[in-house]
C-alpha cells in the first residue's frame, strides 16, 4: 500500500513477520509488524532483544494520532494497537516526540483514550435523540471550546472515524448528514 503512494523505487517489500538484520556489535533484528489502521500499509519494527518498538504513527509523544476516513480506519487502528499491546514491549519509538518508556502501559493508555474519546462521540449522538446531530455540533461538543481553531478539521476527520466505527458496530445511523443513535 505504501509504494503506491510515493514517487521513487521501492528496493524491497516488507511483510508482516518478516526480519530487519542491522548489523553491529550487537547485531539488532527487527521484526516488521504489520499495524494499518492509521494508514493501510503502517508497519512496526519490534527488536524483542531489547523490546523496543518503533511505533511509528501508532503513538505519539507530543500531540495525537489522526485517524482519517478513508485511509484510516478506527476498527482496525484499535485491532493493531491490541496485537502490539501483545507484544509488551517495554519502550515505543514514536514518529513524533520522545521515546517513551513502558510501553505496554503506554499501548493501553492509547486504547483507554481511544475508548473514551468513542463513549464521548456516541454520547454525544444519544444525547441528541431522534431529531439528530450533524458533526459540526458533535466536534463542537466533544473537543469543544479548548481546541485551537486550527485543529478543528483534524478533530472533525477524527470524529468521523469514530462516527464510521459506530455505524459499523450498528450503534449510529446517518441520514441526510444527521447521526442517531440506534440504542
Amino acid at each position: 500500500e505504501t509504494t503506491k503512494r510515493v514517487d521513487f523505487p521501492v528496493d524491497r517489500l516488507l511483510d508482516d513477520g518478516d526480519v530487519l538484520v542491522c548489523p553491529g556489535d550487537p547485531e539488532r533484528r527487527f521484526r516488521v509488524v504489520f499495524t494499518p489502521g492509521h494508514a493501510p500499509g503502517h508497519v512496526c519494527l519490534f527488536e524483542e532483544t531489547t523490546r523496543l518498538l518503533v511505533a511509528g504513527d501508532m503513538v505519539a509523544g507530543v500531540g495525537s494520532i489522526l485517524i482519517d476516513p478513508p485511509d484510516g480506519h478506527m476498527a482496525t487502528y484499535l485491532q493493531s494497537l491490541e496485537r502490539l499491546r501483545g507484544l509488551e514491549p517495554r519502550g515505543l519509538i514514536p514518529s513524533h516526540g520522545p521515546l517513551l518508556v513502558d510501553g505496554k502501559a503506554r499501548l493501553q493508555e492509547q486504547l483507554a483514550h481511544r475508548a473514551m474519546r468513542q463513549q464521548r462521540v456516541e454520547g454525544v449522538v444519544d444525547e441528541a435523540g431522534a431529531q439528530g446531530i450533524d458533526i459540526t455540533r458533535i466536534v463542537e461538543k466533544v473537543y469543544g471550546a479548548d481546541t485551537h481553531p486550527a485543529m478543528l478539521a483534524f478533530a472533525e476527520r477524527s470524529v468521523l472515524a469514530a462516527l464510521e466505527y459506530a455505524r459499523e458496530r450498528d450503534v449510529v445511523d446517518e441520514r441526510d448528514g444527521l447521526y442517531r443513535s440506534r440504542r
